[in-house]
């Protein structure tokens, strides 16, 4: 799966097959004049949204922070993160709330932003079906340690910044 964007609208696969592959006849990928035709399948998400929380008083959370309501393409949403965890209390976990109409499939990554060093901490799910009221959980998400240790730079100034990118891919029906 190949993913275009501004910086990258095109892509290619070096090694695709071999040219004997297909230039043998048995295999039937040459037709008539020595042609063959290529085909490539595309598949357009709608808009995708990247949406950034920074959550205060970190240390302060008791068992769950949630964000307000946002849109992200073209739906409704919310974020909550646990930074205990749900059930082990190994990991902190995160879930991401659907608001929006009747169902969507939707791509989604999460991340937790490094806010020393720029770098990040994520995870992504592919070809999510979510339910109006539903949510999808990110459990495991990254150990409470790692989220804790002052030299990564997820937690600075008792504030994390937490940021969800979303594909609404299509509305499904019921």
């Amino acid at each position: 799966t190949r993913r275009f964007i501004g910086m990258k609208s095109k892509w290619g696969v070096s090694k695709f097959m071999s040219r004997e592959s297909l230039t043998d006849p048995s295999n039937g990928y040459v037709i008539g004049d020595k042609s063959c035709v290529f085909g490539a399948e595309v598949f357009v998400a709608k808009k995708e949204a990247i949406t950034q929380c920074i959550i205060p008083n970190y240390s302060k959370i008791k068992q769950f922070w949630k964000s307000e309501e946002f849109g992200a393409g073209g739906e409704k949403w919310q974020i909550s993160l646990y930074p205990k965890g749900i059930f082990v209390g190994t990991h902190v976990d995160i879930n991401v709330w659907y608001c929006g109409r009747e169902r969507v499939e939707a791509c989604f990554t999460v991340r937790i932003k490094d806010q020393v060093f720029d770098h990040e901490y994520e995870k992504s799910i592919k070809d999510y079906l979510f339910k109006k009221g539903y949510s999808r959980g990110l459990y495991n998400f990254i150990e409470i340690e790692t989220m804790n240790d002052p030299k990564k730079g997820y937690i600075v100034n008792d504030s994390c910044l937490l940021q969800l990118e979303i594909s609404s891919l299509k509305d499904v029906a019921e």
